[in-house]
């Protein structure tokens, strides 16, 4: 084999495998089994094969192009987007921009990546293209502005009120929580009028953002998202942390309320005072998953305790991925299923109820608090050491509680790159 053959597979190899360790952290970022830890040791997998393309130059861009241009998936959408970021400060005109964008043309699906670069990199790599990118006549663009504003936590500026009436509501949705995101106060008169948008989205995004910023006037637009069943994980949390617990109470007793909407209220509020509920919800097999998946949350009790079944281990990042392995035909087979798992049912865990009314019947005597988060109280201390310790479900309601606690300073990312949070976890907290 040549010495040219040898790097074209190199390349290839870094391609794919930093495609698919995104998608093992995209997972992983929201999953239960992972600490942010465990993030970091992917991010630093993730990383390496992206310097690896990096290191080959327009070779590497070629061939991150050419894995989009075959799978057409968010993980391959983001290696080109980081490598689009990298040459953007000497690619005055945005020519690997030019090309991704022509790559991807209408497919929804890959936008994740796109957006998750945006995150990745630091300001110092986005910042030129994301404030260019404020008032182009693209709507992807301007997502992608406002995305990165919003995680690396720099304000709209001027464009704010333009994007908060922008004609695409995703972006304008978008734009209005990103105000609470950052902690932008300046933006309220526009989160006021934006309660009564057109938009269910938009109005619970203003909802969402004023009760950030330490505004409860949109509690009402929150509860009838809740009752239409399009209240989202961080309009929940509001609720549950807002309302009073008669107040939960009365909601969650509402005959009109779905059982999994009770439940999801349940988590949000932490209200130990519903795990016998619980319990009995985990033996109605079209709850189970949510109903179990709520009584981990509030107790920190884990999976091998509460299984019927044995849990099969979760794949590890180290393990070779199908294209590592040179199994292509695999690779192209785990692409196309139409099978993918999208609850703790997929895993081949199974909740066992028995097992469930047992933990509760030895544990409830040291959780006698009335809101549980973890098997902790759920209290602005315990929120903090979470957010260093904690799975990522449970820190990423610990960054909602604290900055519903403290309105105003804005949203710690737990999906953001471990160092990023690291750093931000040992600077000092806002008062």
């Amino acid at each position: 084999m040549t010495a040219l053959a040898t790097i074209a597979i190199v390349v290839y190899q870094h391609a794919s495998d930093a495609a698919f360790y995104w998608q093992f952290r995209d997972e992983g970022s929201r999953s239960p089994e992972f600490d942010l830890d465990e993030l970091a040791h992917g991010d630093g997998l993730l990383e390496a094969n992206l310097e690896g393309l990096r290191v080959n130059g327009e070779a590497g861009w070629r061939q991150a192009l050419a894995e989009l241009a075959r799978w057409r998936m968010p993980g391959e959408a983001f290696v080109c987007a980081v490598l689009a970021f990298d040459r953007a400060a000497t690619d005055r005109a945005g020519t690997r921009w030019d090309e991704l964008l022509a790559s991807i043309e209408d497919a929804t699906e890959t936008f994740a990546g796109l957006i998750d670069a945006c995150r990745w990199l630091p300001w110092s790599c986005v910042a030129a293209s994301a404030s260019a990118w404020l008032d182009s006549p693209d709507p992807r663009l301007r997502r992608l502005a406002v995305a990165a504003h919003s995680f690396h936590r720099h304000s709209l500026g001027d464009a704010f009120d333009a994007l908060s009436h922008d004609p695409d509501p995703h972006l304008r949705a978008q734009v209005l929580l990103h105000a609470g995101q950052t902690g932008d106060r300046d933006a309220s008169w526009r989160l006021h009028a934006a309660l009564d948008d057109t938009d269910a989205a938009c109005r619970t995004a203003a909802a969402c953002a004023l009760a950030l910023l330490g505004d409860d006037h949109g509690l009402p637009r929150l509860l009838e998202a809740l009752r239409h069943g399009q209240a989202t994980p961080l309009a929940l949390t509001v609720l549950g942390l807002r309302l009073s617990a008669p107040e939960i109470d009365s909601l969650i007793g509402e005959d009109d309320l779905r059982p999994e909407l009770r439940i999801a209220l349940i988590r949000a509020a932490g209200a130990a005072r519903w795990i016998p509920r619980l319990i009995d919800w985990v033996r109605d097999p079209a709850i189970a998953a949510a109903a179990a998946s709520a009584f981990m949350h509030l107790t920190g009790a884990e999976r091998e305790a509460l299984a019927a079944e044995p849990v099969q281990a979760n794949p590890s990042p180290d393990d070779p991925s199908p294209a590592q392995a040179g199994d292509l035909a695999a690779a192209d087979a785990a692409v196309d299923s139409d099978d993918e798992e999208t609850d703790d049912e997929g895993d081949g865990w199974h909740p066992d109820p028995e097992a469930f009314a047992a933990w509760w019947n030895t544990h409830r005597g040291r959780l006698s608090e009335p809101r549980l988060l973890a098997g902790r109280a759920s209290t602005p201390e315990a929120w903090q050491a979470l957010l260093r310790d904690g799975q990522q479900p449970a820190r990423q309601y610990a960054a909602w509680a604290l900055a519903l606690h403290r309105p105003g300073s804005g949203v710690f990312d737990v999906a953001a790159p471990a160092p990023r949070q690291w750093a931000a976890l040992n600077a000092p907290t806002p008062g």
